[in-house]
């Protein structure tokens, strides 16, 4: 987990976003790269949509994890984060 953690932290430090209701978007020309960042995203429990953002592939998540590390990021991130309901997350409840 922390390994996973600290890869998207560095993947959104570089190219990642926060949006207006605290949103987290990864925008890239790189399909392949975006599906990635999708894949490890639900890997750590959240929900995923997949886009484009004009000429880029953009993936976009809600969350309560810190998923970034740059200080102005994080901070915005979580102060957004928390005047939203966005930071929703996926249990696993039962196995049948």
């Amino acid at each position: 987990l922390s390994q996973r953690l600290a890869l998207l932290q560095g993947l959104m430090d570089a190219n990642g976003h926060v949006l207006s209701l605290g949103q987290c978007s990864f925008a890239t020309l790189n399909k392949g790269l975006v599906e990635g960042v999708a894949e490890l995203v639900r890997s750590l429990g959240s929900k995923v949509s997949i886009g484009r953002q004009d000429s880029r592939h953009c993936v976009r998540f809600s969350t309560s994890l810190s998923v970034f590390r740059d200080p102005s990021k994080l901070e915005r991130h979580l102060k957004l984060s928390k005047s939203s309901r966005a930071s929703k997350r996926r249990y696993i409840t039962k196995i049948e």
